[in-house]
């Protein structure tokens, strides 16, 4: 039987590709009353399928045709097909949230931060690692003067755990502005080993970043304004006016800023994290 239209006074998404990543991002959207998952796509169209009976909505056979009856997009489908899906949702006037990387070049994502702007929409892009509870648990405008991260690789690919802490100085800083950055590797062999480096933003922030086997346990340490706050998960809430780790988890669907993103346009709002945050991420790593 064929799904149900929703209602025209919803905001209506649709997701391309359902694969792992895809079918959760379907999941989230489903489980919400202020907004319509009106539809998935995939290239394995028996997926598809399946997906949209679980979620009772209607399976289509390309992007192209989703994007007509969409007015946002999540887009899960493998990076290399990112920027043509985001670029054709862009010029019909859809919003768009992209998987971490967002693009496969820098050059890529500069266009679709010009895209954005041309055309009014928000393109949100996911954080490279589960980092949306920690962030949404600062107090509302604080900024801490000393970050120090260390973060073992624990089967994260460099890219993602170099990515992933930049993008976390960033947001923790709340600036993109970084006028004076030093790093070191030491490497085994051909193969990175180990990653240091300092940060100093414009806005006053020090961060000190700690990557892969030298680092043996995930830790952030986080000071300003007479508040400080620790924590061994990235992926849980921040305690302030206390050194111990907090153990709160998120959702699964908004650790990495998807959830947000919903709320956003829900709301009417744009996206706390787009393309142009992940611009800076990829030019940094």
């Amino acid at each position: 039987m064929a799904a149900a239209p929703p209602p025209r006074s919803l905001l209506r998404l649709g997701v391309v590709g359902v694969g792992q990543r895809g079918t959760a991002r379907a999941e989230a959207i489903a489980a919400r009353d202020d907004v319509a998952l009106v539809g998935v796509t995939d290239a394995d169209t028996a997926r598809a399928d399946a997906i949209a009976d679980r979620f009772g909505t209607a399976p289509y056979r390309s992007a192209a045709t989703l994007l007509a009856d969409c007015d946002a997009v999540c887009i899960a489908a493998p990076t290399r097909d990112h920027f043509l899906i985001a670029e054709a949702a862009a010029k019909d006037g859809r919003h768009v949230f992209l998987e971490w990387p967002a693009t496969t070049s820098v050059a890529e994502c500069e266009r679709l931060v010009a895209l954005s702007e041309e055309a009014g929409v928000d393109i949100g892009v996911a954080h490279p690692l589960p980092i949306a509870p920690l962030l949404a648990s600062r107090p509302v405008g604080w900024r801490p003067r000393l970050v120090a991260l260390d973060l073992p690789a624990g089967g994260i690919s460099w890219p993602f755990l170099m990515a992933g802490a930049l993008d976390l100085a960033a947001a923790l800083a709340r600036s993109a502005d970084v006028p004076r950055l030093d790093a070191e590797a030491d490497r085994r062999g051909a193969l990175l080993d180990t990653v240091g480096a300092t940060l100093r933003f414009r806005a006053g922030t020090l961060v000190h970043l700690l990557l892969g086997a030298a680092a043996s346990s995930t830790r952030l340490f986080v000071a300003g304004r007479d508040q400080r706050a620790s924590t061994t998960r990235l992926d849980t809430t921040l305690d302030f006016g206390t050194v111990t780790p907090a153990r709160t988890p998120s959702p699964p669907a908004s650790r990495d800023g998807f959830g947000g993103f919903l709320d956003a346009l829900a709301a009417g709002r744009s996206a706390t994290r787009t393309a142009l945050d992940a611009l800076h991420s990829m030019r940094r790593t």
